[in-house]
């Protein structure tokens, strides 16, 4: 019995200094915490969906344009080349509304034998464009888009004659006659923009002309330097585009 006693009052003494220990320090092997902090994020929002690829709605462009000239080309006063300047601008990614100058001025010099003083002429057109493009194909940058169009075209004559030092005055009004001239036709063309900026194209078509503009009345009617002539033109030109 006195065995069991003495076991018995150590084990409660253990038991009670045990208490006492973990109130006073708490656990002595307390479980592991973490030692950085989870990091948390916010949502992020969904990117915007890609946009299809195109030109501006409304925009402006300018550039340079040459011109093929292809009736008349054996003409006394056919135009084979013509450089011009031409600038518009697009609405609504749909139409453009261009106009277009130009000018050609050519001549020929002619030295007689008996004459101190040669026979010059110089004569050439001045081109005024008027006219409208829609878009067949949508534009897009890096592809082609085909347009139909409606162009006309107000060509004055440029002409001075000198005859042996003197100026022919009645040589220059039959030549403005023949130059003076306006058309008016429809256009079929392409265009392939390299990039939202830049657009290298072609157009052809069919122009009506109309030379002599002066009224005609009473007998300068049936004279012959005051016929009134209609002729068919196929024009042809390469355009280079700044789009902006």
């Amino acid at each position: 019995m006195r065995k069991l006693f003495v076991s018995s009052l150590a084990v409660l003494s253990f038991a009670a200094i045990s208490a006492s220990a973990e109130a006073q320090y708490g656990d002595a092997y307390p479980p592991p915490q973490p030692q950085y902090a989870q990091p948390t994020y916010a949502a992020q929002p969904a990117a915007p969906a890609p946009q299809a690829g195109g030109m501006k709605e409304t925009s402006g462009f300018l550039g340079p344009r040459l011109n093929f000239d292809f009736s008349n080309l054996t003409a006394e006063f056919g135009t084979m080349i013509v450089t011009e300047i031409e600038g518009g601008v697009w609405i609504k990614n749909k139409v453009q509304i261009f106009l277009g100058f130009g000018t050609a001025v050519y001549g020929m010099r002619v030295q007689h034998e008996d004459m101190d003083d040669p026979d010059v002429q110089r004569y050439g057109n001045l081109l005024f464009h008027l006219g409208a493009r829609f878009h067949v194909t949508d534009p897009s940058p890096g592809r082609a888009y085909l347009y139909l169009g409606l162009d006309t075209v107000f060509i004055a004559g440029i002409s001075k004659t000198e005859s042996g030092g003197d100026e022919d005055e009645d040589t220059d009004d039959i030549v403005k006659e023949a130059i003076d001239r306006v058309g008016f036709g429809p256009l079929l063309g392409v265009e392939f923009l390299v990039s939202d900026n830049f657009g290298i194209g072609a157009e052809t078509g069919l122009r009506l002309f109309v030379n002599n503009l002066k009224e005609m009345t009473g007998d300068e009617a049936d004279h012959y330097d005051h016929n009134r002539e209609a002729y068919l033109e196929v024009p042809f030109a390469l355009r280079l585009m700044y789009h902006f």
